[in-house]
Order: structure tokens, then C-alpha cells, then sequence
């Protein structure tokens, strides 16, 4: 988990430090800000299915907080950009083809 925890401030703050200047193209920044929400929504699906592992049945209690929090990790794979939608666009991204990132509203 810490690895995760790790690696995910990594990218994280190297988007922010990215963003002191502005990037050649908006397809670039598009493509950076893909990569990041993936890297971070994976990092939070391993580390609650961690946490999970480690806190073995207690974790499923319903009336526990970890309980909510991994429904809520599983449950972002079904919302507003979804994991698998994340790995399409960066697999557009890597080959040259035009992505774009549609938030929640639509825009």
C-alpha cells in the first residue's frame, strides 16, 4: 500500500509542477491529466482492497467506515470516468489519436 500511497503523490505533484508552465498542446494536457486520474484511481482501488485484505472480516461490516470506502472505490468504476474509459483514451493518446476527457457534466 505504500507503494501506491507513494507512486500516486508522485504523479500527482508532477502534474501540479507541470502546470507552472503551459503545455505545448491541449492534447498533451489532456493526455497528462488522463494519465493522472488513472494512475490515482487505480492507487485508490489498491489500497482499499489492501486495507480490506489486511482488516480480513471486520472490513465488511457495513457499519464501518472501510466498508464504504471500498464500495465507493468499486463503485467509481461505474461512474464518471471509468477506469476502462481512462485506459482507451491513453491508449488513443499513445497512438497518436485525438482524446477527450468529458467530465461528469458532460463537458
Amino acid at each position: 500500500m505504500e507503494h501506491w500511497l507513494e507512486t500516486g503523490r508522485i504523479v500527482l505533484y508532477d502534474l501540479i509542477r507541470r502546470l507552472d508552465e503551459p503545455f505545448p498542446t491541449a492534447q498533451l494536457f489532456v493526455r497528462q491529466l488522463v494519465r493522472t486520474v488513472y494512475h490515482l484511481r487505480r492507487m485508490s482501488e489498491e489500497i482499499s482492497q489492501g486495507a480490506m485484505r489486511v482488516c480480513g472480516a471486520h472490513a465488511y461490516v457495513r457499519n464501518r467506515p472501510l466498508e464504504r470506502i471500498f464500495r465507493d472505490m468499486v463503485g467509481g468504476n461505474v461512474m464518471a470516468w471509468k477506469t476502462d474509459e481512462l485506459v482507451m483514451s491513453l491508449g488513443q493518446s499513445a497512438l497518436g489519436l485525438p482524446i477527450s476527457f468529458v467530465g461528469p457534466a458532460g463537458t
